[in-house]
This record gives C-alpha cells, sequence and structure tokens, in this order.
C-alpha cells in the first residue's frame, strides 16, 4: 500500500515537478469507489478493483486538468497551499457525503487465515503481494518500453530540452497524474478488505508516503519503493505485541528507523549518482540529498558529500515525522 502511493508521489515529483500534498486524498476516494462498486453495485472483487483504478485514473486528469495546470508554473508557496486545500476540501466533502463512520468490505480471502507452523497471515494479503509485484514489473515496463513512458524519463530528466524538441509536456503530464491516480485507486482497492474505510485516513497516508519519498528520493521511483517496503515491515515486525508495543510506540520507532533506511539507500548508488540541486524549491529541501542525477562521481569527496547529504536530508525527513508522532507518544 505504502510503496504504491509512494510510487505515485514520486512519479508526480519526477516528472511535473511538484508535492502533490493531497495525494493520500486519492487513495482515500479510491477506497470509497471501490466501497461503492463491490457493496453497493454488487459488482464482483476482480471488477470492482478495476473500476476503482480506472475512476482514480480519470480523477487524476480531471484534478490535472483543473487545479495542477493553474499552478504548475507559480510558485512551490503557491503549489504547496493549492494542494493542501485540495486535500482538505476533499476530506470534508468525503464527510459531508458519506458521513464519519468507518465503512468495512469484507471479502472471503481476507477473512480466511492460511497458518504454516506458528505463521498465521490471510490470504488476502497473499493476494496483495502477488497484485504488488505484478503492477511494479508493468510499471517498470510501461516507463522503459513505451513511447509515453520514454517521454516522462525525458521529463523528469530536462523539461526544457523536451519542450525544444517538441514533446508535449501538458499531455506527459496528463499522463502521469492519470497513473499516480491508478496506482492509488489500486492499491485502496487492493488493501481496502482489510482495513476500515474514513474520510480522513489519507492524512497520514500521505505523511508516510512523503517520507519514504524523502528516504528513497524525490523522483526516484525504485528508492521510494524500497523505503516504503522496509517501514512497512518494520511496522509489522513491531506489531507482533500489540500489548507491550503500542500504535504510538511502533510508529516513533518506524520513524526512527528513517535515516537508517536513508543511509542504506544512499550506499547502494554512490557508485553512479551525484548530489544536484534544481532552483526555487524550499531550504529544507534544497538540503536533501534527493535531488540526484544520473551522472559518476568524480572523486571520493564527491561520494562522501553525497553520504553527509543523505544524512542531512533523512534528519529533516526525521523530524518533519516526529512532532505528529511525539502528541500521540505523549
Amino acid at each position: 500500500m505504502y510503496a504504491m502511493v509512494a510510487t505515485g508521489l514520486a512519479l508526480m515529483f519526477g516528472v511535473v515537478r511538484l508535492i502533490n500534498f493531497a495525494h493520500g486524498e486519492f487513495f482515500m476516494l479510491g477506497a470509497y469507489a471501490f466501497w461503492f462498486a463491490f457493496a453497493v453495485l454488487g459488482l464482483p472483487y476482480a471488477l470492482a478493483v478495476l473500476v476503482a483504478a480506472g475512476a482514480m485514473a480519470v480523477f487524476g486528469v480531471v484534478y490535472q486538468r483543473t487545479i495542477i495546470r493553474a499552478i504548475l508554473d507559480r510558485s512551490w508557496h503557491v503549489q504547496l497551499v493549492a494542494t493542501l486545500a485540495t486535500s482538505i476540501v476533499m476530506t470534508n466533502l468525503a464527510i459531508v457525503v458519506f458521513g464519519t463512520q468507518a465503512k468495512e468490505v469484507p471479502t472471503r480471502l481476507s477473512s480466511t487465515i492460511l497458518q504454516v507452523g506458528e505463521l498465521r497471515i490471510a490470504w488476502h494479503r497473499l493476494l496483495v503481494l502477488g497484485a504488488s509485484l505484478v503492477i511494479f514489473a508493468a510499471l517498470h515496463w510501461f516507463v522503459r518500453r513505451t513511447k509515453i513512458g520514454k517521454a516522462m524519463r525525458a521529463m523528469s530528466q530536462n523539461r526544457e530540452a523536451c519542450v525544444v524538441v517538441g514533446v508535449d509536456v501538458q499531455r506527459v503530464a496528463l499522463a502521469t497524474f492519470a497513473l499516480s491516480g491508478l496506482l492509488a485507486g489500486g492499491a485502496a482497492a487492493l488493501v481496502t478488505p482489510l482495513f476500515n474505510i474514513f474520510p480522513d485516513m489519507g492524512a497520514l497516508l500521505t505523511l508516510k508516503a512523503f517520507a519514504a519519498v524523502i528516504v528513497g528520493g524525490f523522483g526516484y521511483v525504485q528508492g521510494a519503493i524500497v523505503a516504503s517496503f522496509i517501514s512497512s515491515l518494520a511496522r509489522r515486525a513491531f506489531s507482533a505485541g500489540e500489548t507491550t508495543n503500542p500504535p504510538s510506540v511502533r510508529s516513533a520507532v518506524v520513524v526512527g528507523l528513517l535515516p537508517l533506511t536513508s543511509c542504506a539507500v544512499s550506499l547502494a548508488r554512490l557508485n553512479w549518482l551525484e548530489y544536484t540541486s534544481p532552483r526555487g524549491m524550499p531550504s529544507f529541501l534544497k538540503a536533501s540529498p534527493t535531488f540526484l542525477a544520473t551522472a559518476r562521481p568524480s572523486s571520493l569527496n564527491r561520494r562522501c558529500a553525497e553520504t553527509l547529504s543523505r544524512w542531512n536530508g533523512s534528519v529533516s525527513a526525521w523530524l518533519a515525522l516526529v512532532a505528529p508522532c511525539r502528541s500521540t507518544i505523549t
């Protein structure tokens, strides 16, 4: 779940150079779309998943046409306020339309348990894992092999050059938001049978996905996926004892592991990346080592600077997450 949401967030920044703080609400709306298709319309599970993913892809297109296009060339301050305001509006609209009562969409697989020795796991979790691997493989093929995928990669490297050679950047941006919405809707439909649906479920998810993108690297999809999986595994490991490890402590421990994950990702990329920083971004992001270009470092000093910069950025992400966790711990 975290990996698919973080992937969409990383795609948005990598291609469009915009941080969408309303991305968690894409997941929330996808969950409600799946609930409506499965529980209200009575569609089969597989068809309801496709309906939810397709609905969010269409919503991504509408979102890009109505809101993002108007703020894309504005400063990051305007983009921050606009996306945060959109997040608040969508959350409150969901409260008005669907109410505050949590909704459940159980399936047969979500209530069927597989037991191997001392290990107990719902079959639906295995379905989510397998589907996620298939989706990431398809995404890799799409970005590497298709024409629009290659245009997205080119645009993430140099938007101005794409304009010069005739690439339709608006079409590429539109496809990026459609793909991000598709991923968010698919993730919501896959995991909704395991969790409750409520209007403000997207806020915390945006925060966790944003942290994974920071750790893995802004615009670096593979890094966001790895960071999301490590964070999820750590959280599951600390959730083994519900009484000894309450949710607030588990969240704090996972947040504390972010700098270590960040350093691991950095060390894995030292041989072929160097640090760059785009213009016009806020200072706390400029300090982050997540703006990386595919050029080889020229010396060991460059690699050391990359490591120190990665730690600086991971500490920024850690501090950004400690404040909300501290209020729940106390």
